[in-house]
């Protein structure tokens, strides 16, 4: 139902709570599921979203329809967003 972009997902040290506080502060409760596109490097965002209910991460090269159908947000910085469009091509 909605994107988000960001310029970069960091979550300083991997901690579950600033990455809650920080969606809280976009207004992403927990009642609907969030996706977040994370290059398989950023550990951080990826052991911060780890602990949290409903939320999961993906690989910027892993994306599949399912899994965006599924999701009532996706999240994703702007480098996965340009690995998004040279892995799966461009809208233009």
């Amino acid at each position: 139902d909605h994107f988000i972009a960001m310029d970069e997902l960091t979550i300083e040290g991997g901690k579950t709570s600033q990455l809650v506080k920080a969606l809280a502060a976009m207004k992403i409760d927990g009642r609907r599921s969030l996706l977040m596109v994370v290059d398989s490097k950023n550990t951080a965002a990826r052991r911060a979203a780890s602990n949290i209910p409903k939320v999961r991460t993906i690989a910027p090269n892993s994306l599949n329809v399912n899994d965006l159908l599924r999701s009532g947000y996706v999240m994703a910085g702007v480098g996965e967003i340009k690995t998004i469009e040279t892995t799966y091509g461009s809208a233009r």
